[in-house]
C-alpha cells in the first residue's frame, strides 16, 4: 500500500472518530441541557409512597408541596388562554366537594378528609404549573422514571413494602399503585426516549415491571397504550369510540373468564376478596345520591378491615355523585386523549400523552383510586401544555408530526 493511500486512510478514520466523537458529544449535551436538576431531583423524590414511620404521613405529599412552591416562584411561560377555565372549573368542582363533604353525614368508617382535600388542591396546582411551562416536563418525566427504576433494585434489596405475595412495590406501597405508575410512566416513558433503541428498551422495562407487579390490569393498560399510540392516527372518532368500548369487552373477558390461568393461577383468594369489595363498592354506590356523600367515602369495611374501592369510576361517584364523576370522565377522554388543534395527524408527544390517557382510563376500572391522583393531574397537564404549543407551532409553519418535548424551545408564544 502507498503512503498515499496509507495517509488517506488514515485521514478517513480519523474523521470518522471524530465524527462519531461528535454525535455522541451532541447526545451527551442534547440529553444532558434537556434536563433541569432541581424538577429531575424533585419528581424522583416522590417515588417515595410509604408512609414515615410514627406520624403516618407520606412524604410524596411534602415533595409535593415543595414542587408547587418551586412553580409558584417562577414566571409562567405561556398564557394558557381558554384553557383557563379548565382549571376555573376545577377549582370551583373542589369547592362543591367540600360543601358536600361539609353537609354530608359520614360514615363510621370514612377517611380524614381534610388530608384529601389538601392533596386535591396540590395535585390541582401541579397540573396548572405544568400546563403554564413552570415545571420542565423532560426532568419531571425523567426524574420519576428514573426513581421507578431505582424502586425495583431498592425492591430486589428488600426495602419498602414487601408484604404483597413477593410482587413487586418497593417504595411504592402497595401493589396496585405500583401497577398503576408502571404502565403510566412506562407510557410516558416514551416522550424521553430519543431513538428507536431506547424505545425498544423502554418498553421491555414496562413489561418485565409490570409482570413483576402481577397487575393485570396494568398489563392490559398499559398494552391498550401502545396500541392506541399505534392505530389511532388511522381511526376517525367513531372507530375511536368502539377501540375503547373493544379494549373494555376483551379486558372484561380476560380478567373474568381467564384471570386464574398460568402465571395467576393462584389468584382464588384475592379475586374472590376483590369480587366481596366491588360488590360492597356498588351496594354503597346504589344508596348515595345524585350529590355524593363526600370526600372519604369511597371506602367499605370488611373482615374488620377498611378497604378502598377498587374501582375509581365508583369511588369518585361515592364521593361526588354525577357532578364529579362526569367531570372527571370529561376531562379524562376530551382533554387527555382528544385534545389537539388540527385535522393533521396528531403528533408522537401528542399520541404517547393519548395513550397515557387510555392507561389511565383503564386502570381507574379495577386499581383503586387512579383519578385525581398527582399523576392524573400530570397528564391533564402536559395534554394542555403540548396542544397549546403545537397549535402555536402550527401557526407558525412548523412541522410538528414528529416533534417531541423539545418543541416549545423552538417558538415563542406568550411568552411573559
Amino acid at each position: 500500500m502507498s503512503s498515499h493511500a496509507l495517509s488517506s486512510q488514515t485521514q478517513k478514520t480519523e474523521e470518522q472518530k471524530e465524527s462519531m466523537l461528535s454525535r455522541s458529544a451532541n447526545y451527551l449535551r442534547d440529553n444532558a441541557g434537556g434536563i433541569r436538576t432541581l424538577d429531575f431531583l424533585l419528581f424522583f423524590a416522590l417515588i417515595f409512597n410509604i408512609t414515615l414511620p410514627g406520624i403516618n404521613l407520606y412524604p410524596y405529599l411534602i415533595v409535593m408541596a415543595v414542587i408547587v412552591a418551586v412553580g409558584l416562584s417562577r414566571k409562567p411561560l405561556y398564557d394558557l388562554g381558554n384553557h383557563k377555565k379548565i382549571f376555573v372549573i376545577l377549582g370551583c368542582a373542589i369547592v362543591y366537594l367540600l360543601c358536600v363533604t361539609t353537609f354530608q353525614e359520614h360514615s363510621t368508617e370514612a377517611f380524614d378528609w381534610t388530608r384529601r382535600i389538601l392533596r386535591i388542591v396540590l395535585v390541582t396546582l401541579l397540573g396548572y404549573l405544568l400546563a403554564d411551562g413552570r415545571i420542565h416536563i423532560r426532568s419531571a418525566v425523567s426524574g420519576y422514571f428514573f426513581g421507578t427504576i431505582v424502586n425495583v433494585f431498592a425492591w430486589l434489596a428488600g426495602v419498602g413494602t414487601q408484604g404483597y405475595g413477593g410482587v413487586l412495590t418497593g417504595y411504592l406501597g402497595d401493589k396496585n399503585v405500583a401497577g398503576m405508575v408502571y404502565a403510566i410512566f412506562g407510557v410516558l416513558a416514551l416522550l424521553i426516549a430519543r431513538n428507536r433503541v431506547e424505545v425498544i428498551l423502554s418498553i421491555l422495562f414496562s413489561y418485565g415491571t409490570l409482570w413483576l407487579t402481577g397487575s393485570r390490569t396494568s398489563l392490559g393498560a398499559y398494552t391498550a397504550a401502545l396500541l392506541w399510540i399505534l392505530i389511532a392516527p388511522k381511526l376517525n372518532f367513531w372507530f375511536k369510540a368502539v377501540y375503547g368500548y373493544l379494549i373494555y369487552v376483551i379486558l372484561d373477558i380476560l380478567t373474568r373468564d381467564y384471570a386464574q390461568t398460568g402465571a395467576f393461577s393462584d389468584r382464588a383468594g384475592t379475586d374472590a376478596l376483590r369480587a366481596r369489595i366491588d360488590e360492597a363498592a356498588l351496594e354503597k354506590a346504589s344508596h348515595t345520591g345524585f350529590f355524593g356523600k363526600g370526600l372519604g367515602e369511597a371506602i367499605v369495611p370488611i373482615d374488620n378491615r377498611t378497604w378502598i374501592f377498587h374501582n375509581s369510576y365508583v369511588g369518585a361517584y361515592v364521593e361526588g355523585g354525577w357532578p364529579w364523576l362526569l367531570l372527571l370522565l370529561a376531562l379524562s377522554v376530551f382533554v387527555i386523549v382528544a385534545l389537539r388543534y388540527s385535522n393533521t395527524a396528531p403528533s408522537r408527544t401528542n399520541l404517547i400523552i393519548q395513550g397515557a390517557g387510555v392507561a389511565l382510563l383503564v386502570c381507574s376500572w379495577r386499581l383503586g383510586e387512579v383519578l385525581y391522583t398527582w399523576q392524573w393531574c400530570l397528564v391533564l397537564g402536559l395534554a394542555i401544555r403540548v396542544a397549546l404549543v403545537e397549535k402555536e407551532a402550527i401557526s407558525q409553519g412548523i412541522d410538528v408530526k414528529g416533534a417531541d418535548l423539545d418543541l416549545d424551545s423552538k417558538i415563542k408564544i406568550g411568552k411573559k
